[in-house]
């Protein structure tokens, strides 16, 4: 095998939604249908799994790697990897999850067109703050990095900000983001360095001012099929994204696109997760997995490593403001 070749995976079933757990011995969290698998980055060899009473759709693993979150058809489930328990929710089809950075809450998006935030250990609703409604189905969510805040998605009519310690909305974006109620993909991402949010919408990348919903800039996904899928490295230095069969990196401050499209072989790419030091990308495509080595197809190591102290500060600065 030629040392730049990505490592291919067949498995079982479909693969729904992929996240990282942080762990010193990196594994992929990966959500196939009805069960949640735990799989090794070096193998792709099985290791833990949840079984699910149904369909999964959305997966996320905090960063302490305490707990994995699933969403499903029926609602959605919290695993304690300490504990081996799993606490279940049942409030209509989640589609998408995300955690805070503190790993305290946990925010799901559903077909009951409803953001809801819930305690991360208990399942239980967050105290004081009611369901935030929409009205269409939710198809994406995320946190600010701060924790302060989360960013949500319908289908059709708005991305928006909420305060999560008043329950206010502080800001309507009118632009749909590019999904459907049949694929799973992720749509919008925050990011940290500046108060921007990226979104899927409409044949565009479009990445967003948070702080009055204003275009920053935009580029086109071109001869799009099948619904983009988005990712953030974690030290914020590279988006991916999904076009199709392959997967397109760039540089978020150059906005230079970084070597060749990531091709697949003939499906679709669904899912997409950097590992916590940002050096891998694994991306899914019906039942394949393709793990890539960034540090053999990227030269500059810069792009590699832990989020910065740059990265650091500005969440601290975030933090003070709230």
């Amino acid at each position: 095998m030629h040392p730049d070749t990505p490592k291919k995976i067949t498995v079982d079933s479909k693969i729904r939604a992929l996240a990282f757990l942080p762990d010193e011995s990196l594994r992929i969290v990966s959500g196939e249908e009805s069960t949640v698998r735990l799989r090794h980055l070096e193998d792709g060899l099985m290791g833990e799994q949840i079984e699910s009473s149904s369909g999964v759709l959305a997966v996320a693993a905090s960063k302490d790697g305490r707990w994995i979150i699933t969403g499903t058809t029926d609602g959605f489930a919290i695993w304690n990897r300490a504990q081996g328990t799993v606490v279940r929710r049942a409030i209509g089809g989640v589609r998408t999850v995300d955690i805070s950075s503190d790993s305290k809450w946990v925010v799901t998006g559903s077909d009951a067109h409803t953001a809801d935030v819930w305690d991360i250990s208990t399942g239980e609703s967050r105290p004081g703050l009611k369901p935030f409604k929409h009205e269409y189905n939710v198809v994406a969510v995320k946190f600010c990095p701060c924790g302060e805040r989360i960013a949500t998605a319908t289908l059709f009519g708005s991305v928006r900000i909420y305060s999560i310690s008043s329950g206010q909305k502080l800001l309507t974006i009118p632009i749909s983001v590019t999904s459907t109620l049949s694929v799973s993909n992720v749509t919008l991402t925050w990011f940290a360095h500046r108060p921007q949010i990226f979104a899927v919408s409409q044949g565009q990348i479009k990445c967003l001012n948070s702080a009055d919903g204003s275009l920053v800039f935009q580029w086109p996904t071109r001869g799009v099929r099948h619904p983009s899928s988005i990712a953030l490295s974690p030290n914020y230095k590279i988006i991916a994204y999904s076009v199709n069969d392959a997967v397109v990196l760039q540089d978020t401050t150059t906005r230079q696109q970084l070597g060749d499209p990531l091709k697949h072989d003939g499906n679709d790419v669904s899912c997409i997760a950097f590992s916590p030091r940002s050096d891998h990308l694994v991306t899914g495509a019906d039942t394949k997995f393709t793990i890539w080595d960034l540090r053999k197809l990227l030269t500059d190591t810069s792009y590699f490593g832990d989020v910065g102290t740059s990265t650091r500060m500005y969440l601290l600065d975030l933090m003070m403001e709230h």
